[in-house]
């Protein structure tokens, strides 16, 4: 079954302090599927435009003390995430704004949960889909079909430095406007 993703941006601002707090401020832009049948289009009512692609990388460091610290190379973000002892909470001090998008869909087999602080690696998909929307909507997009995301993970011996490498891609499509 083909889907289409259609848009909707929400986006926040803030400057760049450091915060201490159990949530990461995000701008957030998503884009949640629908099948074409429920849309009921035929070929006529859009375009397809040709894929674009966008790629984010995240490297993360691991501390010996149950914390890590995520930096975009591109400056846009620090965050660092402190495990208490028992490691079930944790502390977030965040420089500056992940730019967070998310891929939705009914079956939610696509990217439509929340970013999870633990999981670092989710930063580089976040960023990268984040990205790849805001293509989207410059060329004038209404939606995306096919996406495909693919990660690459490299790291030094010892595991202490991680380097996420996130590409999401797919072909925007536009609604043509009634006649």
């Amino acid at each position: 079954m083909a889907t289409i993703a259609l848009m909707s941006v929400t986006s926040c601002c803030s400057t760049s302090r450091s915060y201490s707090h159990s949530v990461i401020t995000q701008a957030v832009s998503s884009i949640k599927t629908v099948s074409f049948e429920e849309l009921n289009l035929t070929n006529k009512d859009y375009d397809i435009l040709a894929r674009v692609e966008a790629s984010a990388r995240i490297e993360v460091t691991y501390g010996n003390n149950n914390s890590w610290t995520a930096k975009d190379p591109e400056g846009m973000f620090e965050l660092k995430v402190t495990k208490n002892a028992k490691n079930d909470s944790s502390s977030v001090s965040l420089t500056g704004i992940v730019h967070a998008g998310y891929l939705g869909s009914q079956n939610g087999y696509y990217l439509d949960r929340d970013l999870d602080r633990d999981q670092p690696g989710d930063l580089a998909l976040h960023v990268a889909v984040y990205r790849l929307i805001d293509i989207v909507k410059r060329q004038g997009g209404d939606g995306i079909i096919e996406p495909v995301i693919s990660t690459v993970v490299e790291g030094n011996k010892r595991g202490t430095v991680v380097t996420y490498i996130t590409t999401v891609s797919g072909k925007p499509i536009r609604l043509k406007s009634a006649q």
